[in-house]
């Protein structure tokens, strides 16, 4: 496991066992390990109605959850009042092709302004996990994502009259975590 400070929480980092059985199964004993070693022992993962993550009986602890193809990573608040998303990926080239469907025409302007197709992945990567980071901090259903400004600088986010503070971290293997904190 490794550990990394951002923002507003400490974040926890596994691989993914590559074990026998389904991809759920490992993405589950994965998270399961980072909740037992960041948290310790006998500590439940429960899930909103909403679907967000929460460890039964102790609602005070604000935690995320995101999987990549190869890695786990487990976000834990620092504090009970501010809510936490994150979002673990890797470039993946359907980004392209997707990008008008979760990018408003202001962040599709800022993308189509690289001229070679690996730096656009690579800004598309940033808005994409931004936004599901921010997503997942927001807790409102319904949000669609396109409704999430980034901004140009990419150290914040907006939604809904929601003001979100955004962090980063880069993996050698080039996948890039984002930490949205929502801001009180």
């Amino acid at each position: 496991m490794t550990e990394l400070t951002a923002g507003c929480c400490r974040l926890y980092l596994c691989p993914v066992p590559d074990t026998a059985g389904s991809r759920r199964d490992c993405e589950k004993a994965a998270v399961e390990s980072l909740i037992a070693q960041a948290l310790g022992e006998g500590m439940e993962l429960t899930h909103s109605p909403e679907g967000a993550p929460s460890v039964s009986g102790h609602p005070e602890l604000r935690i995320s959850i995101s999987h990549s193809a190869s890695h786990c990573l487990l976000a834990v608040g620092n504090s009970p009042h501010i809510n936490i998303g994150v979002d673990i990926e890797s470039p993946r080239p359907q980004l392209l092709r997707v990008a008008q469907r979760f990018l408003t025409p202001a962040e599709e302007d800022s993308a189509n302004l690289c001229c070679d197709e690996p730096s656009r992945l690579g800004i598309l990567l940033k808005y994409w996990t931004a936004k599901e980071a921010a997503y997942k901090a927001a807790l409102t259903p319904g949000l669609a994502l396109q409704e999430i400004h980034i901004a140009p600088d990419f150290t914040s986010a907006q939604a809904r009259g929601s003001k979100f503070s955004l962090f980063w971290h880069s993996l050698p293997a080039g996948e890039t975590i984002a930490l949205a904190c929502l801001e009180p």
